[in-house]
């Protein structure tokens, strides 16, 4: 009861109402005699009569300031009301979804997706207490992770509520914090399969319902395992209580488990076309519901994920082939269509043609014989006889669906046990966080054995979350040592007990089940028998005798007991089983064979004499088993430490954002919040601490009391004076604890504290305010009336003045008038004698032009009349005489065709002759061409005939082509012969035509007479000609097609034989590797002991004298290098062979043949060379056991094979660029794109590390070879099988033999094209100059004497490395100029390119490049040594590029250092490579200046209050001298800065890159605030906001200091200024909504909505936001796509590096003796 003395006017209160169940109101008056005057909120006004009503008083409502809090149990008053209402002000006006109840975290359902799970909201969270950020499910995740850490306890998070609240969204945001968190290292990414289970786990356990659209309709229990390094390393599920009878009935606007759905939207696909599946509407199991689709769901899409989960859990496409046959027999299943026999007889049958049970037959592999039988009957067995009894239409439709939910049901195990296996633990687990995911409380209008089951476990939950509730308030109160009372608290074990104990409803209801007639009746009257007198929770209704009620925690229901006994025992037919076990499936056979199933189903009971005898116990009932599984349930969390998750369903609308205030209610009071706020109200509920309550309340004590060196004290002074009784509050260790409503009896004291002082400083600021009013009117008077007079006087002298100016205008304006208009009368008459004049003239001009061209058309008409008539006499004259001249061109025309016919066939027949002729003539060249062709090949292979005329396959290769040479001759002889034969036939045809030709002449005039028939005859044959000639060029084009289409067959076979030939060859590098390690075995001084040197290899290396071993390791080498430059060469002739194709039509057939034919023969004549080496090796390795059973040699191989393969991997990656190059850049090839440099330049930094391990390798067949030859000198001798190694001569004969071809004077002529040239860059370095290349392996030219170069040889590169890089300190150049090591490496580069060494070069590079990048990373942490490297690798990247020789870069230089550039090579990629350097350095740098700044940013920038006395206290108290101490302010803040920055001078790095470094830190600090300020209410407002600007500032000022402002550094802060200024403006009203959006540049629109959203006033003058301006906001601002709250903190601003040329001239620099470099030297 509240104390009547807080019930004064004003006082606000609630009332309860039938709609809102609680509405506001404030007393009209005091209270007097037990009357109450109430105004509520809508305007309307009663009485409340407390003596007649006999009711307590109203509940009082919290002050302001407590309203919308984060933690429901720091509320002054904890009533449902209070709580109602802040969850309401909550959710629907700042739209956040999660509040703290204690230890419990309520979740409401906003039905509308919400941007608050990104990852940059759980990195926001990661590593933060509860309660330092807003309530958020990431939170509880979080301390649930922690606590597991730290105290090595195994934790829970049970998530409740009732269907639609989210709490299967939850449970699945809860796991991808715990995957992300603690993600493992495992290859099998465990974390990702938990996560997959969900889709799988939502397709076959949840489906719509009217309350939600994705229910689910099962429990689940998930034990997340984390080993000793908290990864997570597998997760176990457990289901509890499957809906299986959703599979077979549906209420309406309901649907189906969601797989039904999503396996239907398939049926069309071909895969799918065995299943027979049809539209979800034509099947009885899933269309009762009339609601087959949900809103914004794509059952297509879903389909495609869960096959892709399941996949990803092990489940692959041919065991979900059968998940989908057995789910497409439950749905034919259920349109099995039973038929009653008769009416008479309780008997039915199925058609045998019935289209759905053939399919259900032949999708499970089972007899659909048997199948149609035992759905319409069953057996029984009675004293050993076995008795078919057919079933009646219903006992034969419920069987069909028993055996359709049984299906169902098993194959959901099936499935959640296969999830289970793959999510099997990889390691040894350490600790678990179970997450818990089941039904709330439910109550409708018939409850049944779903209900009850379901209800049970809740109780069992509420119980042990009333115990963990009770068990941390009391511990709170022992930590602060305080005296507390028991708190007494709602025991729900009566009501457990009369569920589960002995004779309890589940035990009676499993002897019901065991009864042989047991029915639902029965066993009701049993319940009532042992209960309704006994027990006060049970009860029976007064309207039935077959339900009953229990009294829960949240409610009393009412269970409906028909279906109990059924629905508990669970039963299915025997012979279905015994059908299904019989499958042809495997899958099928499993799912009801195993020994968990073959107790699935009731025994058949046997018929026996004895009356009264039960039957044999069958399974456990599904209350028993669904018990049993609870017990474990609870065991398992009470191993752990709790954390509660309630969900609350909004509305039943599905409204986005929208409270139903009596659906609300009813949700707490069944999840149990409404409990946790009464057991907190028994207590101490508000706590503050003692830095707080000072802050807040120290008004109410005088300022002379405060006692400064004893903060406690101060509090207790102050609550003594306000509080009389010692009971309402205690004071603990670190807080003081208040009973319920002190802490509103202390905000209405504080407030009559400020009431009163303000009055007292408006009375005075009023009358100083008068006072001083009263003197300006005094003073505004007197000025007033001196003005006025002044005013008068002027007034009158305007007056005079404008009456004398009016009098000389008038004078002016009349005579100006008067002679205006004297000159316009005048002027117009002159105009008008003008024009009168001008008519005259031209009236008379017109008359005189028409006679005159009368004359000139009378005499145009007489010519016109002449002409005409000669011209008609002539044309009758000519067309007589056309007439007459027709006549005789016929008689002639016939003439000319009689001599005409003879003439063409002589023509025709000489015609055919001479085609014939040229014919046989162009295919006796072609055969001469041929037999050229061949002949040289026939004298290429003599040549290599006589370099292996010891090999058999070239002998018979010789001798096959001199016999297709005879063959060619004497198809040559043949071809020879047609020819004179040809030529004989010519002269006779030729003498046939003289003698044609002679009579013809007699025939002339015949054919003369002919002439027109000949025409049309010569246009006729004249377009059959143009038709062959057409089919001849298409003929001609196809044979070279052919032709063409043939060279590049064989081209790609000789192609694959020389990829052949390198197999080969890389298995016999791998032998060789081998000889290393029987080297390496061979040193040891043991096994010298047991066996010798000799011994071990007398069989191995037998004979193998100096000179043979030296030619073996240089044939290795020399093949090597002809198969590397054989792959360039076939590139580069492919790349030409591109460009050629660009040529015109008629070329590009010849070209291309031509450039194939080369190619070919080439690849024959290398492939032939490797092939003759490969098997003299071969054979000298592979005939002897104990050289291939050796491992030295072969693992050698391997180790270079390997390398190799990495090699052909890169060229391959270089040639699909170059392609895509050549594809969209033809006409210049010069320009490349910046992604083709990149990857070029990346690829060759891996062909260094290549190249340099292939030195490596070389260098160790060396020293094998050598080694090989000490050893084996006593045992010299020949090769077992005669190893014919390959002289030097040979060698040299092989590379004069390929000079021609070689890729070095390719490029010494300048021929190869730009994508050639790409690829010899990538395979080493390009040279300068065209000239002859000098080769890596000949001698190094004199070095001619030039100053200011590094001697680096290649035996002092290590030193000098290691010197210069691996063991310098910065300390020991810190005298020399800056980039000192960096001018010494690049003066290295200059000796060597002076020296034109490649592999030298190439090698030196790559060490450099190596040691830095090892440096650096071993000093990941140094600061010092980072920006040391940064500024040495920038500055070795500049001095490349100033001296590189490049015209852009020369123009910078001086004389002097214009003659240190670079002459022999050219090594952009290496700088590209540096430039990558220099960005990694960056980044890594960037990265250890943010972990240090990180946890300084927080406490200095938004906690540490800059300004005094706008949020606490002016004064610190002398015991806060230690927390003062370790105040974290901005100062600490901008020393750190300053710190970074003197490093970085200290080393000399750039200014541009300095800006670079600090832009990307004020950034982070920027993303750091304003994601703390996004997520922590207590930011949120004006005078925290003028705090942050003002911390801002320094460091804006910081930045102005060291002069880096110049830079976009300050734009960074621009975001954090924008969100204290939105704090700061006003926001009362919608024309707010201008200012608001005018401030905002950088910040997006949700940013701005969460900003006003968590507005919260500092006091309760202030009004909150408006949600209108809110709105209006949001309407006005641009909506970005993909738009996030929080900024990325792992964003990092692209870094570029910039040219800065040096003034260092090489010549005069110094080694110091302290690097220790000698003998190395400058020259």
């Amino acid at each position: 009861m509240s104390d009547h003395s807080l019930y004064v006017k004003g006082t606000r209160i609630w009332i309860p109402d039938i709609d809102e169940v609680w509405i506001g109101g404030f007393l009209q008056n005091d209270i007097c005699n037990g009357k109450l005057e109430i105004e509520l909120e809508d305007g309307r006004e009663f009485v409340l009569d407390l003596n007649e009503s006999k009711c307590d008083l109203p509940p009082l409502r919290n002050p302001e300031i407590l309203v919308g809090v984060n933690d429901l149990t720091t509320l002054s008053y904890l009533h449902e009301p209070a709580v109602l209402y802040n969850l309401k002000e909550r959710f629907v006006n700042s739209q956040a979804i999660y509040t703290y109840c204690g230890i419990v975290l309520v979740a409401i359902n906003p039905y509308q997706s919400v941007p608050i799970y990104g990852s940059d909201i759980i990195a926001a969270y990661n590593g933060r207490q509860i309660g330092e950020m807003d309530p958020h499910i990431f939170a509880v995740a979080e301390d649930a992770f922690k606590n597991m850490v730290n105290l090595g306890k195994n934790q829970s998070i049970i998530v409740s509520g009732e269907s639609g609240a989210g709490k299967t969204v939850s449970a699945k945001y809860t796991m991808r914090y715990f995957a992300n968190v603690g993600g493992s290292q495992n290859e099998t990414t465990i974390e990702q399969k938990v996560l997959a289970s969900n889709p799988i786990m939502e397709a076959i356990g949840n489906a719509k319902t009217i309350r939600n659209d994705n229910s689910s309709r099962f429990g689940k229990y998930i034990e997340i395992n984390f080993n000793d390094n908290y990864n997570i390393v597998g997760a176990n599920m457990r289901t509890y209580l499957l809906e299986k009878s959703r599979v077979v009935y549906q209420a309406p606007n309901e649907r189906n488990y969601h797989i039904f759905y999503q396996l239907c939207s398939h049926k069309n696909l071909p895969s799918f076309q065995e299943l027979n599946l049809k539209s979800v509407d034509e099947f009885f199991y899933t269309q009762q519901g009339k609601s087959p689709s949900i809103k914004d769901v794509d059952d297509l899409k879903c389909f495609q994920e869960t096959c892709e989960a399941l996949e990803l859990l092990g489940i692959y496409s041919e065991q979900q082939r059968m998940l989908w046959r057995i789910l497409a027999a439950i749905l034919h299943l259920g349109n099995v269509d039973i038929i009653a026999v008769s009416k008479s007889k309780d008997e039915c049958s199925i058609k045998v043609d019935d289209f759905h049970v053939r399919m259900v037959s032949s999708l499970l592999g089972i007899d659909c014989g048997q199948l149609c039988k035992w759905l319409c009957a069953r057996k029984i067995i009675a004293t050993g006889e076995v008795y078919v009894k057919p079933l009646t239409w219903h006992e034969a439709n419920n069987g069909r669906d028993a055996l359709a939910k049984h299906i169902y049901a098993q194959l959901f195990d099936w499935i959640v046990e296969h999830v289970n296996s793959n999510l099997v633990m990889t390691s040894e687990r350490k600790s678990f966080i179970g997450v818990l995911d089941i039904y709330g409380f439910e109550t409708f209008q018939v409850n049944s054995f779903e209900q009850f089951c379901i209800n049970y476990a809740n109780e069992k939950l509420q119980q042990q979350f009333n115990q963990h509730v009770f068990k941390l308030e009391q511990m709170e109160y022992v930590k602060e040592q305080i005296q507390w009372s028991f708190i007494d608290f709602y025991d729900n074990q009566p009501c457990l007990d009369l569920i589960e104990e002995k004779l309890g409803i589940l035990d009676l209801l499993d002897e019901e089940c065991r009864m042989p007639k047991g029915s639902d009746a029965s066993w009701a009257s049993k319940l009532y028998k042992h209960h309704l007198k006994n027990g006060r929770y049970f009860e029976k209704p007064r309207m039935s005798d077959v339900a009953f009620i229990i009294r829960h925690y949240a409610d009393d229901v009412i269970y409906d007991c028909n279906g109990f006994v059924e629905k508990n025992r669970d039963t299915i037919n025997e012979e279905h089983l015994s059908l299904l076990r019989a499958s042809e499936y495997e899958l099928v056979g499993e799912l009801f064979g195993s020994k968990d199933f073959t107790d699935g189903f009731v025994q058949r009971k046997r018929t026996t004499s004895r009356v009264g005898k039960t039957a044999p116990k069958g399974k456990k009932t599904v209350g028993s088993q669904f018990r049993d599984s609870l017990t474990k349930l609870m065991e398992a969390l009470n191993s752990t430490s709790p954390h509660y998750i309630r969900c609350i369903k909004s509305n039943d609308r599905k409204a986005p954002f929208e409270l139903d205030s009596k659906r609300c209610v009813q949700q707490l009071r069944a999840c149990g919040v409404l409990e946790t706020i009464r057991i907190s109200a028994s207590g101490y509920p508000s706590r503050w601490s003692y830095q707080e309550f000072f802050y807040r309340y120290r008004i109410l004590v005088p300022w002379k009391k405060i006692k400064w060196d004893n903060l406690i004290e101060t509090c207790r002074i102050i609550l003594n004076n306000v509080i009389q009784n010692e009971d309402k509050f205690q004071c603990g260790k670190t807080k003081i604890f208040f009973r319920a409503g002190q802490v509103a009896y202390l905000e209405k004291l504080r407030n009559d504290v400020l009431r009163d002082n303000c009055i007292k400083i408006q009375k005075n600021v009023k009358g100083w305010l008068m006072y001083r009013k009263y003197h300006c009117l005094k003073k505004a008077s007197i000025k007033i009336q001196a003005w006025f007079r002044g005013r008068l006087a002027t007034r009158l002298v305007n007056h005079m003045r404008r009456t004398r100016a009016a009098t000389n205008i008038q004078k002016r304006w009349r005579g100006y008038f008067a002679r205006t208009s004297y000159t316009t009368i005048r002027n117009q008459f002159i105009i008008i004698q003008a024009h009168i004049r001008g008519l005259l003239i031209r009236r008379r001009l017109k008359a005189y032009i028409q006679w005159k061209k009368s004359i000139i058309i009378q005499k145009n008409w007489r010519r016109y009349y002449a002409r005409k008539k000669y011209l008609s006499t002539r044309k009758n004259i000519i067309l007589l005489q056309c007439c007459i001249r027709r006549m005789a061109a016929r008689k002639e025309l016939k003439k000319l065709k009689i001599e005409a016919r003879s003439v063409e066939h002589l023509k025709t027949v000489s015609k055919g002759m001479e085609i014939k002729i040229i014919t046989l003539q162009e295919k006796l060249n072609a055969e001469k061409k041929e037999k050229e062709h061949l002949r040289q090949k026939v004298e290429s292979l003599m040549i290599i005939e006589q370099e292996a005329q010891d090999y058999k396959e070239i002998k018979s290769i010789k001798e096959q082509l001199e016999k297709s040479f005879k063959d060619i001759e004497k198809e040559n002889n043949r071809l020879q012969l047609e020819l004179n034969v040809a030529i004989e036939k010519t002269v006779n045809l030729t003498k046939d035509k003289e003698m044609l030709i002679a009579t013809s002449e007699k025939e002339i005039k015949e054919l003369k007479l002919s002439i027109e028939d000949l025409m049309k005859t010569l246009e006729i044959e004249k377009s059959k000609c143009e038709s062959q000639s057409l089919d001849h060029k298409l003929h001609v084009q196809q044979c070279l097609d052919e032709q063409r289409k043939q060279m590049e067959a064989e081209f790609s076979v000789e192609r694959a034989s020389h990829q052949k030939m390198l197999g080969d060859f890389a298995r016999l590098e791998q032998r060789f590797i081998n000889l290393q390690e029987e080297q390496t075995i061979e040193k040891s001084p043991e096994k010298r002991q047991k066996r010798s040197f000799a011994d071990s290899d007398k069989n191995l290396l037998a004979g193998i004298d100096d000179e043979k071993v030296n030619n073996l390791v240089d044939e290795l080498s020399e093949v090597l290098r002809e198969r590397d430059m054989l792959l360039e060469q076939v590139e580069l002739l492919k790349d030409e062979q591109k460009v050629n194709l660009n040529i015109s039509k008629d070329s590009e057939y010849n070209a291309t043949n031509k450039q194939l034919l080369n190619e070919n023969n080439l690849l024959k004549n290398e492939n032939e060379q490797i092939k003759q080496q490969l098997i003299v090796m071969t054979n000298a390795v592979e005939n002897d056991d104990k050289f291939a059973k050796d491992g030295m040699v072969p693992n050698l191989l391997k180790q270079i094979k390997e390398l190799r393969d990495e090699n052909t991997v890169l060229k391959k990656k270089l040639d699909k660029l170059l392609a895509n190059q050549m594809v969209g850049n033809v006409t210049n090839n010069n320009n490349m794109s910046d992604l083709a440099e990149k990857e070029v330049s990346r690829l060759t930094v891996e062909n260094l590390h290549l190249h340099e391990e292939i030195e490596k390798f070389e260098a160790q067949l060396k020293t094998l070879s050598s080694q090989n030859l000490r050893n084996t000198l006593t045992n010299k001798g020949e090769l077992q099988h005669g190893i014919v190694p390959r002289s030097k001569s040979n060698v040299s004969d092989l590379k004069r033999h390929r000079s021609t071809t070689t890729i070095e004077n390719r490029i010494a002529d300048g021929s190869l094209s730009e994508a050639a040239k790409l690829c010899v860059t990538y395979a080493g370095l390009t040279r300068k100059k065209t000239g002859t290349l000098v080769q890596s392996s000949t001698p190094p030219q004199p070095v001619r004497t030039v100053q200011g170069m590094l001697n680096v040889k290649s035996e002092y590169q290590e030193k000098v490395i290691n010197k210069l890089i691996t063991e310098l300190h910065p300390s020991q150049v810190d005298k020399e100029v800056p980039g000192f090591p960096a001018h010494l490496l690049f003066m290295g580069i200059r000796y060597i390119d002076h020296n034109s060494e490649e592999r030298l070069m190439q090698s030196y590079l790559t060490a450099v490049i190596s040691g830095i990048k090892k440096k650096v990373l071993k000093h990941s942490t140094d600061v010092e040594v980072q920006s040391f490297w940064l500024n040495n690798t920038f500055r070795l990247c500049c001095n490349m590029k100033q001296y590189s020789g490049e015209p852009q870069f020369q123009n910078v230089n001086s004389r002097e250092q214009n003659k240190h550039c670079l002459k022999n090579f050219d090594l952009s990629e290496y700088r590209q490579v540096l430039s990558d350097t220099c960005v990694k350095i960056y980044q890594d740098m960037v990265y250890n200046i943010q972990q240090r700044i990180m946890n300084l940013i927080v406490p200095g920038m938004l906690e540490y209050e800059s300004i005094p006395g706008v949020v606490s206290t002016l004064r610190k108290f002398r015991s806060d001298k230690k927390i003062q101490e370790e105040i974290v302010t901005v100062k600490d803040i901008t020393n750190k800065l300053t710190a970074i920055l003197a490093v970085l001078n200290a080393h000399c790095v750039h200014p541009t890159l300095i800006k670079q470094i600090f832009t990307q830190i004020y950034y982070f600090i920027n993303a750091t605030m304003i994601n703390n300020v996004l997520l922590r209410k207590d930011m949120c407002h004006w005078s925290r906001g003028l705090q942050i600007r003002f911390n801002v500032t320094q460091l804006e000022e910081w930045c102005r200091t060291n002069q880096l402002h110049e830079s976009d550094l300050l734009k960074q802060l621009e975001p954090i200024t924008e969100v204290v200024q939105i704090l700061q403006v006003n926001k009362k009203s919608v024309e707010d909504a201008d200012g608001i959006i005018a401030i905002v540049k950088s910040l997006n629109a949700l940013q701005v909505q969460k900003v006003l959203t968590m507005y919260t006033p500092p006091n309760e003058y202030e009004p909150r936001v408006p949600s209108s301006l809110i709105k209006a906001v949001m309407n006005k601002m641009k909506k970005e796509d993909n738009a996030c709250i929080m900024f990325d903190l792992k964003y990092i601003n692209p870094m570029t590096v910039p040219f800065i040329p040096s003034t260092v001239v090489f010549d005069k620099l110094e080694i110091p003796e302290s690097l220790e470099l000698a003998p190395v030297t400058i020259i």
